[in-house]
Formats: structure tokens, sequence, C-alpha cells
């Protein structure tokens, strides 16, 4: 059986820095003055004497309690005896023991030893009614909130969560967003347009800004070799999905295809891959492409 380290139930107070050298802690049980043993080690090999000391700098060693005894009582005197204070009903065990914290702002400090600098301090805070998790510096002078829990009575109103990537399993749940260009080969001229995308961990969902609309002097749409960004790009060989088109001035339903190399291409219709060489083609705007990256 391992012992429970025993806390001052009451900061000692300091009188313009004078401490309380000599001190004495007798432990009884709770609502009794009937000796209950402390220990100096968690084995819980050694008692105390009764009462413990505190050293010349009003300093107490190391207390343990056994978590088979009942409640304590704890009596603080002066090295004169007299008494400064006492506390009945001090658990000697802390299974089943709860904590609260009541403050404006309270927060609990997990304080990490042996790692990098700047890298071991966490902090759950409430606050504003929110709830934080916060990432500190070792001085505890500087905090980042990484999640942050809204509410309204008992209903989570939001969770926002901040870090740089959310994975699960290994895999980003994390959304980005952005905007890329394409420029379109097969045409008189080299049009471009602006696609937006977003992903969503492993979906991607791409939107061209605008239709595109031009003279055709060859068969095949398709952009530059790798005009899609790379972190947009399937790991599959191609992948594809209807899409409007305009062909010599008509429009249909065609294909789109994005390639893991980063080249997007259109079919004329479903079962005609190319298009005139004249007149204009293209696709028309406010569609969107979704595909899974992998």
């Amino acid at each position: 059986m391992s012992g429970n380290l025993f806390y001052l139930p009451k900061q000692i107070p300091l009188d313009n820095g004078v401490v309380l050298p000599g001190a004495k802690l007798t432990f009884t049980a709770t609502g009794t003055t009937t000796p209950q043993n402390t220990y100096t080690d968690v084995a819980l090999a050694t008692p105390h004497a009764n009462p413990v000391i505190a050293d010349s700098e009003g300093v107490f060693a190391p207390i343990y309690f056994n978590p088979s005894f009942g409640d304590y009582r704890v009596k603080l005197d002066n090295s004169a005896d007299a008494l400064i204070y006492q506390v009945d009903d001090i658990p000697a065990s802390q299974s089943g023991q709860s904590l609260t914290l009541e403050d404006a702002a309270p927060f609990i400090d997990l304080i990490e030893t042996g790692v990098a600098a700047n890298n071991g301090v966490w902090r759950l805070q409430a606050n504003s009614e929110q709830l934080l998790l916060r990432l500190g510096n070792d001085a505890l002078s500087a905090f980042v909130n990484i999640a942050t829990i809204d509410r309204t009575a008992n209903t989570a109103d939001t969770i926002d969560l901040l870090p740089t990537t959310i994975n699960h399993n290994g895999v980003s749940l994390g959304i980005a967003t952005g905007t890329f260009v394409a420029t379109w080969v097969g045409f008189t001229t080299s049009p471009t347009t602006t696609w937006n995308y977003t992903v969503v961990g492993r979906v991607a969902v791409l939107h061209a800004d605008g239709t595109l609309s031009a003279t055709s002097n060859a068969t095949g749409l398709n952009s530059g070799a790798t005009d899609v960004p790379a972190a947009l790009r399937p790991t599959e060989t191609t992948v594809n999905t209807l899409y409007r088109v305009t062909d010599n001035g008509t429009t249909a339903v065609g294909v789109i295809s994005i390639s893991d190399a980063g080249q997007i291409s259109f079919q004329a219709t479903v079962a005609t891959s190319t298009f005139a060489n004249s007149g204009t083609k293209g696709f028309i705007g406010g569609q969107t492409f979704t595909y899974l990256l992998d």
C-alpha cells in the first residue's frame, strides 16, 4: 500500500516575512483527540513523531497519510503551543475526492518536466463563460488558446480548435482553403481561370471562378501539366466527374478529370473526348468538382 502525501490545509501566515520555526502539527482522528499516525515515507514504513515539528525555517518534512485510516484532524500550534488553527475532516485517502476551484478565472496548470524549453506547460481554464485549453511558456507569463468551448447555460454553443492540423488515425481532418490559376491550352490564346478550393480531411472541392469561353484551335481542352497544386492532386492516376462544357457554341454534359500529375482535362461529352478545333469552347462557371485525394 502506498501513502498519500499530505498538504497543509491552510497556508501559514507570515508577519513581515517572519515564519514559524518549531511549529507543531498534531494529527488525530477527526473530531477527537485520539492520535493517528502519519509517516515519513510513501511506503508507510516509518511513523512520524506526533506532533510533527517544523525546522528552524518553519518547514515540515514530507508527511504521508495511511489511506486505510479514517479522516484526520490537523492542529497547528506555534513552538510555544499556542493554537494557530485546527481543521477536521481531512481525508486520509485521495480516492473518491473531487476538486473545486472557485475564482473569477480559475485554472489548473500541468507542468511537465524533462521536456524542451517552453514545451511543458498546459493550462485548463474557465474564463468569460468559456472553457480554454492553453499552451504556456516556462515562465507562465504567456499563453495561447488551442481549444475554446463556448456555452449558454447547459448547452455547448461552439467548439473552436486552433491547432495547425487535426488528425484522426494519422489522417488530417483539418480544413484548408485557397486558390490557384489554371492556364488553358488548345486555344488561339492562352486563357486563364482562377479555381477556388476547399480541402476537408481527404476530400477536395474545386470551384471555377467564372466561365471559360475562348476560340479553339485544337481538339483538346487541358490545363498546364502541373497547374493543380500538389496538395490537391489525387493519389489515383485520374479522378473525374460530369461537368457542363461548351463545344463550338453548344452546351453539353462533358467530363472533367484531374491527374495525379496535376493537370485538369475536359471531354466534350461522356462518349466523345475531343472538341471541335474551331469556334468557341470552354466550360460553364458555378459548378463544383468534389473528389477523394486518396
